[in-house]
């Protein structure tokens, strides 16, 4: 049920990017990713993993948005030094979606403030830095792994994959700003440099579903 949840989220979110298109590449169930760890109302934690400028900020910002109109009560956790989150809450001057800054060494810290405060969908924007994959991936029910199709992206989040099977996480790759999909199919652009490279949908396991 949860993961269902997730999954009809993720995709539904995907009109609100403000991109091209988005496409949910693969969603993947990984061996021990029951997670006893949730307690109280909180529903589902959420962590965006990646590299820098791949959308992470945006693409967690626009399903909380979803989740908060689908009737949920949510939370983000800004770790990113960035604060894109924390600023766009500002901006936005509503206060029906906390946003809360946090280092990453103190998350949870936060995700156990956010249960106690009732929040049922908690997103977590990581920053950049890889080396606090594992700890968000521990505190997560689904992991998602923005990214461009560009080489350094794609280097990137296939070098998040192994290590999060690892985890025994849920995650799932989210392709932001792609050219849509035409009526005879894939752009040649799209397919160049994604279908075709080493690091693409093959190497992610295969899975690959779209969305509207």
């Amino acid at each position: 049920m949860l993961a269902s949840k997730l999954d009809r989220a993720i995709g539904a979110a995907a009109p609100l990017q403000g991109v091209a298109r988005t496409r949910t590449l693969m969603i993947k169930a990984s061996p021990g990713s029951a997670a006893p760890r949730r307690r109280a109302a909180l529903l589902a934690t959420v962590s965006f993993v990646g590299k820098g400028g791949s959308g992470k900020s945006t693409t967690g910002i626009n399903l909380g948005a979803f989740a908060r109109q689908a009737g949920f009560k949510v939370g983000m956790i800004d770790a990113d030094p960035q604060q894109s989150a924390f600023l766009w809450q500002r901006v936005r001057d509503r206060g029906d979606i906390r946003v809360c800054r946090c280092n990453p060494d103190a998350l949870q810290d936060a995700i156990e403030a956010a249960r106690r405060a009732g929040i049922e969908v908690l997103l977590i924007d990581m920053p950049p830095d890889l080396r606090h994959v594992p700890q968000a991936a521990s505190c997560s029910d689904l992991v998602v792994i923005p990214m461009r199709p560009t080489l350094f992206d794609l280097q990137v989040t296939r070098g998040l994959i192994p290590l999060l099977t690892s985890v025994g996480v849920r995650y799932a790759v989210v392709i932001n700003a792609a050219p849509p999909i035409r009526e005879q199919g894939e752009s040649p652009w799209f397919v160049s440099r994604v279908k075709r490279s080493p690091t693409s949908a093959r190497g992610f396991g295969g899975a690959r579903s779209r969305t509207a």
